[in-house]
Formats: structure tokens, sequence, C-alpha cells
């Protein structure tokens, strides 16, 4: 006759112990992947911010006649940069030398100086619980200097 052995599985206090132990790294595995997400959103909004500020100074820079507006800088800088700011959940603001310019900015020539500053900026959201350790908001922004032509 054979005797059929059963395995020892542990005691009965021990059930579920595994359930529990991968609930808690669960939680970390998933904090760890969104944090990667939204520090990879990050990077592509920093540099789509270069980007914009670059475009936007070249187009200030560029000499052709009609002479460049705000309204040729902002249009370049849009083009490069707005849909990274809507991924961020924020809006693309441009200022030439430090003055804040729309699409229907108007005016004199950019280049009356040496130089021509750009600056992009935009507001980032964080999408995971990332952004509790500064505030959720933060603001995302590059200056590109070019030399007039």
């Amino acid at each position: 006759m054979t005797r059929w052995r059963t395995r020892h599985r542990g005691s009965h206090a021990e059930r579920g112990a595994a359930a529990v132990e991968f609930a808690i790294v669960l939680v970390v595995l998933l904090l760890i992947i969104f944090a990667i997400i939204d520090f990879g959103r990050l990077l592509f909004v920093s540099q789509s911010m270069k980007a914009a500020s670059r475009e936007g100074a070249r187009a200030g820079v560029v000499a052709s006649t009609p002479a460049p507006t705000g309204a040729t800088v902002y249009g370049a800088a849009d083009n490069a940069g707005a849909s990274a700011a809507a991924l961020a959940g924020g809006t693309l603001v441009v200022s030439v030398n430090g003055v804040p310019v729309q699409s229907s900015s108007t005016g004199v020539a950019l280049c009356g100086g040496a130089q021509l500053t750009v600056t992009a900026a935009t507001d980032f959201r964080w999408f995971t619980p990332v952004g509790i350790f500064s505030s959720n908001v933060n603001s995302v922004s590059a200056d590109t200097t070019m030399r007039c032509e």
C-alpha cells in the first residue's frame, strides 16, 4: 500500500503573507514607474522650451524685410514649444529682452541693440505624487541670446 504524502505548507497564521508582501512591493514599483514617466515628461518639456527659445531668437535676429517683430518671434517659438507646453499642463509664455510678447505684438524692429534674448517658459504640472516633494506646479524656462545680424 502506498502512502500519500502531503507537503507542509506552513502554519495557518502565515496564509496570505505573500499577498501582503506583493501589495507592498506593487505600490513601491508603481510609484517608481510613474516617477520615471513624470521625469521623462519634465525632460521633454525642458528640451522643448530650449528649442522654442532658440527658434524664437533665430526668427528675431535674421535680417529680413520687413524687420521681425514680437509676433514673428512668438510665432516661431509657439511652433516649436506649444505642444510641449500643453503636455505640461501650462501655456507658453515668450519674452523678448524681458518684455512679454504675444501673437498680436507689433512694434519696431527687435534688434536695436547688439543682442536679442528670448525666454520661453511654461508651468509643469506633475501627474504623479512625485510633486509632493516640491510644489505641484514647477516653472520650466529657457533663455537664448543671439547676436543681431
